[in-house]
């Protein structure tokens, strides 16, 4: 394979699982509310999983776009990118609590032992904390693709 085209692969695959990446968190966060059922949550589940492999994906072709386009020394530099990465980092330790409940329920549907949430007070300020969680996770991933245009068009200073 022709090297040239290694950036063109990274940079498409970073993209589209940055699309992928929204699109689940979009999912979600339709999924989730105080009243679901047991049906919704198996989806919910599912989603989160795909949520999960698009985030691996996205910083995997991340870090082969930083070798293999204009090197660490440009991005370690800039620092339009580092906020940028910052962004990702804190977007994705938002997403630890809801990933966390979501395996708990998992693990609790698997056993046929999820109480309905609808009756459970714990559960239903986990749905509000959670839903708020993806809110703010939504906005901050809004702000990525500004960082990543005054990237492209050579800004490297605020």
């Amino acid at each position: 394979m022709d090297n040239a085209i290694l950036p063109v692969i990274f940079a498409y695959s970073h993209f589209l699982a940055v699309i992928f990446l929204f699109s689940a968190l979009v999912v979600e966060y339709n999924l989730i509310s105080p009243t679901m059922d047991i049906e919704k949550v198996r989806r919910l589940v599912k989603v989160d999983l795909l949520y999960g492999i698009s985030a691996g994906v996205v910083l995997l072709a991340g870090i082969a776009r930083v070798f293999f386009e204009k090197g660490p020394d440009y991005y370690s530099d800039n620092p339009i990118f580092l906020v940028k990465v910052t962004l990702y980092l804190v977007i994705g330790l938002l997403s630890i609590f809801p990933t966390l409940t979501f395996l708990k329920w998992r693990k609790q549907l698997a056993a046929e032992q999820l109480v309905p949430l609808t009756d459970n007070g714990i559960e239903q300020e986990k749905i509000r904390a959670i839903m708020m969680i993806i809110r703010i996770q939504l906005c901050l991933l809004c702000l990525l693709p500004l960082f990543a245009v005054t990237m492209s068009k050579g800004f490297n200073s605020f």
